[in-house]
């Protein structure tokens, strides 16, 4: 196999991600000033309409994308790793590090612009 150390890096990054990304799940979100009461408490308490008899509060919405993308990288890295186990073929690896490049990178752009702050004026 030609590329072996790169799949087993592509699923080390993905599993230490996934766990990494898991730890949120286990801390409170306390305000550290006044300001930040407000809007931890309706962030918390307020639901939305959002029809169908769907009201999620921002926090439920922000807890389903979190847990998706956790998930998500268990998923692959352990995928990665099982394919890793089977000795398939160079183009079998190409084909799925290909998958993985095309999904991880759809998602970094869209976390990009929808996530982080750019450093420059997109609108």
């Amino acid at each position: 196999m030609k590329y072996k150390i790169w799949i087993i890096a592509t699923y080390i990054f993905q599993l230490l991600t996934g766990v990494i990304h898991s730890l949120s799940f286990f801390s409170d979100h306390k305000a550290s000033n006044d300001a930040e009461k407000p809007l931890i408490e309706a962030i918390t308490t307020i639901k939305m309409e959002m029809g169908a008899g769907f009201n999620p509060t921002f926090q439920e919405l922000f807890l389903s994308v979190s847990a998706a993308l956790t998930l998500l990288c268990l998923f692959s890295g352990v995928m990665n790793w099982y394919l890793l186990k089977l000795n398939l073929s160079n183009a079998a690896y190409k084909s799925i590090m290909g998958i993985n490049a095309v999904t991880f990178g759809i998602y970094t752009i869209v976390n990009f612009f929808f996530s982080f702050l750019p450093p420059f004026d997109l609108y």
